[in-house]
């Protein structure tokens, strides 16, 4: 589930908002908040052990006398960079689901409202 996804499901233009629509937003910017923490540290992890894996390969490669040791740093370099450019995104995600979370939870609904609708014009 996307933030952008969220938001659109959630804007209600002036004076069609609810009680019950900001609990509603408060319930799926957690739930969206959990889940890219959880695809975070599961990227984090993949990527410590593709590192782990590397180094495992590269000395084993060089004891046993091999030559394929640049075609494992290559390979893990690729592999790496691409983890890490979603982990950037994902990141992202989930710094901006906690801030309006945040502001869900201090703001009343017609400015959260108001914040909804200049982030849907912006993206």
């Amino acid at each position: 589930m996307r933030l952008q996804d969220i938001l659109r499901r959630n804007y209600r233009p002036a004076g069609l908002a609810g009680a019950g629509d900001k609990e509603q937003l408060r319930t799926e910017l957690e739930a969206c908040a959990r889940l890219n923490a959880r695809l975070y540290l599961f990227l984090l992890l993949l990527v410590f052990m593709l590192f782990v894996g590397a180094v495992w390969a590269v000395a084993h490669d060089r004891i046993s006398g091999g030559t394929h040791y640049s075609g494992v740093l290559a390979g893990l370099g690729i592999t790496v960079t691409g983890s890490i450019e979603i982990m950037r995104r994902i990141s992202r995600e989930w710094s901006q689901a906690r801030l309006l979370l945040a502001l869900a939870g201090a703001l009343p609904e017609g400015q959260m409202q108001a914040i909804i609708e200049k982030l849907l014009k912006v993206s």
